[in-house]
């Protein structure tokens, strides 16, 4: 199976919840099939404001459920940047330890490290 993003994780739940297939669903978005299909796979980057609109009104998402959508879209960047200039050592030691490590851990200790970190959110 493919590796997804957390938005295209939920977004591939949607379509299989209603039964659409990607080609329906990018039809209706009037995008690709190959598009929707980057965008579920983290191939291509967060989708805009707009884009979003548009996925709620085709399956009728509104309220706690679009704000949970589009924080799952904000944490979908494929390929995230941390800007550490002018900070302390210690702040750029740890963007590139992260940068370093996060592709060798296993899915249980990113679990472990995302628990963790959202504590201070």
């Amino acid at each position: 199976m493919a590796k997804r993003t957390p938005f295209g994780e939920r977004l591939a739940a949607l379509r299989a919840e209603r039964g659409m297939q990607l080609k329906d669903l990018a039809a209706k978005l009037n995008v690709t099939p190959a598009y929707l299909s980057a965008l579920e796979t983290g191939g291509r980057g967060v989708p805009n404001r707009r884009f979003l609109h548009q996925i709620c009104q085709i399956f009728a998402i509104i309220w706690d459920e679009a704000d949970e959508l589009a924080a799952l879209a904000a944490a979908s960047n494929p390929q995230p940047q941390i800007d550490v200039r002018g900070m302390s050592a210690d702040h750029v030691r740890l963007a590139n330890l992260l940068a370093t490590q996060v592709p060798k851990m296993d899915e249980t200790q990113v679990q472990e490290w995302i628990d963790n970190i959202s504590k201070y959110s």
